[in-house]
């Protein structure tokens, strides 16, 4: 499958790590269903082998339930009568859900990475034009409604990010000065010609200082000593 071929093994790789993967954060039934079906997809095994589930409800409450079935439709597409334009339509959703979706969803649970990653998946998704331009413009368009953790106080979370370069920490720092907005936006709105220059320190005010003060009083209140170690283990677990 050429639109996945450059990222098919590490792809491949990620899926199968999490159905592995034995921490606090365990898999539900649905979750192990998509992780399973999006490894058919690209062609490979799960560990537990290629096993179909029986379909079952599909309602607002079981809202995963449309992705295993689109999975399900287009595994079996020589047996259910599709037009070509039916099975190309399922073919790039399909895609998109696992070179985009699938990697998004399973990594969004850590607050503290939450603005770096809401940025680097609306990267993702306006890159992903070079694939389907039409994908890409309608999740950018609607993905940009919801930069909640990128707006002046929530954006504060990026300092306790093992992820987040020296570098960028220092410019985030160094942003800390400028001056911020007076009724503070509960989300943030990029332009999508920004989108690619765009980087957390730009995001960065003296609004941000309001997170930081935050978690001092709450740990000062607890009695236990304010200090970037210890606001960084009350974050972690956030």
């Amino acid at each position: 499958m050429a639109a996945v071929g450059d990222k098919k093994d590490s792809l491949l790789q990620m899926m199968t790590m999490k159905l592995q993967q034995k921490d606090q954060f365990q898999l539900r039934g649905d979750y192990k269903e998509l992780l399973e079906l999006g490894i058919i997809f690209l062609g490979g095994t799960p560990p537990r082998g290629v096993k179909i589930q029986r379909p079952g409800a599909v309602h607002r409450a079981r809202w995963m339930a449309k992705l295993l079935y689109c999975f399900k439709i287009f595994i079996f597409r020589h047996e259910v009568r599709l037009t070509d334009a039916e099975k190309e339509g399922l073919r790039n959703f399909l895609i998109f859900v696992v070179r985009v979706y699938i990697g998004a969803w399973f990594r969004c649970t850590n607050a503290i990475a939450a603005p770096r990653r809401d940025l680097e998946l609306l990267k993702t998704l306006s890159d992903y034009e070079t694939l389907n331009i039409r994908i890409s413009q309608v999740t950018v368009e609607k993905f940009s409604r919801h930069l909640w953790y990128l707006n002046e106080i929530l954006v504060g979370l990026s300092f306790f990010d093992p992820n987040v370069s020296n570098e960028e920490k220092d410019r985030m720092l160094g942003a800390l000065h400028q001056v911020g907005s007076e009724e503070i936006p509960p989300r943030v709105t990029i332009t999508a010609e920004n989108i690619g220059v765009s980087e957390l320190h730009h995001f960065i005010t003296e609004n941000t200082l309001v997170m930081l003060e935050f978690f001092h009083y709450l740990l000062t209140n607890y009695e236990t000593p304010s200090n970037y170690r210890n606001i960084l283990i009350f974050v972690d677990r956030v």
